[in-house]
């Protein structure tokens, strides 16, 4: 088993839209990845959520939008649904001790992407930003800017650019 997993964050069309080049990109990473240290982020809004009470986002109520991107030939069990920002604490506190370093991609880089990496954290568990696998629905406008604030907050050496493997973590 390694000590670092692999969080797929919101491969969703409501969040990635059809970016073809991009999902390709984040699938092709995922399956060089050992199955069982890859978990996809689903996000599924609820009717009582703060999202619709406060903000008037009503996407993601369990729809075609709101699936996740499935791709031919990658099996994609640890599928974790989560109803906030971020990956569930639960499951980050269960991974203390059993994960040291932890990879992010996916979407939105400014707001499940970043919520997760400061809860990686708060536990002792690193985040490793993939900037290059990474999006914001909204662009470059917000992603940019969470990506400043992620190598600010986790070190430089915590957000990467460039292509990669499994390989180039797992050794």
């Amino acid at each position: 088993m390694s000590n670092k997993a692999l969080i797929v964050v919101d491969l969703q069309r409501e969040f990635v839209g059809y970016n073809h080049d991009f999902v390709e990109k984040i699938i092709g990473l995922a399956k060089t990845w050992p199955t069982q240290d890859v978990f996809w982020m689903v996000y599924q809004n609820a009717h009582d959520s703060l999202f619709i009470r406060h903000l008037g986002w009503d996407e993601c109520i369990h729809s075609p939008e709101s699936s996740l991107i499935r791709a031919k030939g990658l099996e994609q069990h640890n599928i974790v649904e989560h109803h906030s920002y971020s990956f569930p604490l639960e499951t980050i506190i269960q991974w203390q001790g059993k994960y040291k370093d932890v990879v992010l991609c996916g979407a939105d880089t400014d707001a499940c992407l970043l919520a997760t990496a400061f809860n990686l954290w708060d536990y002792k568990i690193r985040p490793i930003i993939l900037a290059d696998y990474c999006l914001s629905s909204d662009g470059d406008e917000f992603h940019l800017p969470a990506l400043k604030i992620m190598k600010r907050q986790f070190g430089e050496k915590s957000v990467l650019y460039g292509s990669y493997t499994a390989q180039d973590f797992l050794g």
